[in-house]
Order: structure tokens, then C-alpha cells, then sequence
């Protein structure tokens, strides 16, 4: 069997997994849609453009993790996007998560150096929204920390596409990310911020970007020991409300 024929295998075993259809004209995505399937459109240069938020331009880019991400966007269900020797990262679940973002934020000086919560209601409502516009737009986000053993919540840590407007040059195809990251204050000491921020950066190095940025006061000392260890350096003083500008470009 050639190799293109194992790559349709392949594709088809993931397809029947994840339980995600393709389509290639618009009457195909009406119908999967009606039958409540995931879809992806493939398009062909002798083919219709066709509509839909998942298009590729063969075969060859239906990869597990497009599949994967596919098939969680069309059910709105959470993603997990990474796992650490300690930890596993995944997509806020508001309905689910909710009672231990806040039993997070009130450990003992959580919310020194960050905001607090809002009301319960409110946050919730402001969670299903950053689900809705953040994930699904950027692929980058706040995601939850939860310990492999016991699946509870200990942090939150993620990147997040923000506008920066500094004399630094980064790459053309490059755009500034913002690193975020708290642990739950009973763990820290044990390495885990390390542990979490160094993957979600070679996570991203993954998807080509190399241009990193946090804003940190400088009185937080953890923070700013865990910023020097991941290989940031500071940018700038004062530079937002007392914060720091630390960067980190490869």
C-alpha cells in the first residue's frame, strides 16, 4: 500500500473516532450539520469555496489535533492542550470549574498582584463569554492547571494575544503573546510554576511564536524569580500601574 494510501487510513480511523465528517460541497456540511456531526470542509482548486469555520485544502492537513479541535469547538466542550510530569492544562469549563476558580482565588494572597473575581453570577457570565470569543478565535487563552493525581484546580496559566507597541522587532509572521500565571499559594516552592510555564512556552514555540511578554510587580518576588528562570528579562520599570515589562524573545 503506498503511503498516500496509509495517510487515508489513518485520517479515516481519526474521523471515525472524533466522530467528524467532511464535506465537500454545501449541501454535505447542511447535512452533517443536520445529523449533529462535526464537520471540516475540503476544499479542491476544481471545486466550490465552501463556508464554514474549518477548511483545509486537502488530506494531508487533517491532523489528530485539527480533528480533535474540531470535533470540541462544533459540542462546545473544553479542550485539554497540554500535560505536564504533574499537572494537565485544558480550557475553562464555566459550569464545571466555576466553584474551584473561586475556592482559588480565595487562598491566602492570591489576589495580592492580580484581580479578583468578580460575583459569582458575573463571573460566570464573563467566563462563558472569554469561552465563546477567546478560545475559538486565538487558540490561545488562560487555561486551568489541575494535578494529574487528584483532578483538582491549582492554577490558572496561559497566553494571551495582546497589541504591544515597543521598539523591539520580532518576526514578520510573529505578534507578541502575554504569559499569565498563578498557583494555588499552598504549592508554590515545589517547582510547579516552572514546570506549567515552560511548557506552555514550547507549546507555543510549536505554533512559530517566539516573542513573549509579562507584567509583573516587583514586589512579587515568586514571580519574578520564575520570570528570570524561564529566561525573561526586564524590558522596562513602572511600566503599567507599577508593573514591570519583562520580554522574552527567542
Amino acid at each position: 500500500m503506498g503511503e498516500y494510501g496509509r495517510e487515508q487510513l489513518e485520517v479515516a480511523s481519526l474521523l471515525e473516532t472524533y466522530h467528524v465528517g467532511l464535506y465537500r460541497t454545501e449541501e454535505e456540511r447542511v447535512e452533517l450539520d443536520h445529523k449533529g456531526m462535526a464537520a471540516i470542509g475540503v476544499e479542491t482548486d476544481d471545486g466550490p469555496h465552501l463556508r464554514g469555520p474549518f477548511i483545509v485544502q486537502g488530506i494531508e492537513a487533517l491532523t489528530e489535533e485539527l480533528i480533535r479541535k474540531v470535533y470540541c469547538r462544533y459540542h462546545h466542550l473544553p479542550m485539554e492542550i497540554l500535560r505536564t510530569k504533574r499537572t494537565i492544562l485544558r480550557e475553562m469549563d464555566p459550569g464545571k470549574d466555576i466553584d474551584g476558580l473561586f475556592e482559588l482565588y480565595r487562598g491566602e494572597g492570591m489576589t495580592d498582584y492580580v484581580e479578583d473575581l468578580y460575583s459569582y453570577e458575573e463571573e460566570l457570565e464573563y467566563e462563558r463569554s472569554y469561552v465563546e470569543k477567546i478560545y475559538a478565535l486565538y487558540d490561545f487563552g488562560m487555561w486551568n492547571v489541575f494535578d494529574q493525581k487528584e483532578g483538582r484546580l491549582i492554577g490558572r496559566a496561559g497566553l494571551e494575544e495582546r497589541s504591544l507597541e515597543v521598539d523591539v522587532t520580532i518576526g514578520e509572521d510573529d505578534s507578541w503573546l502575554e504569559l499569565g500565571y498563578m498557583i494555588d499559594a499552598r504549592l508554590q516552592g515545589r517547582g510547579l510554576g516552572y514546570e506549567v510555564c515552560s511548557a506552555i512556552l514550547s507549546y507555543a514555540r510549536e505554533f512559530g511564536r517566539h516573542a513573549f511578554y509579562c507584567r509583573i510587580h516587583p514586589e512579587n518576588l515568586p514571580s519574578v524569580r520564575l520570570a528570570e528562570k524561564l529566561g525573561f528579562c526586564v524590558y522596562c520599570t513602572n511600566f503599567s500601574e507599577g508593573e514591570d515589562l519583562w520580554f522574552l524573545v527567542d
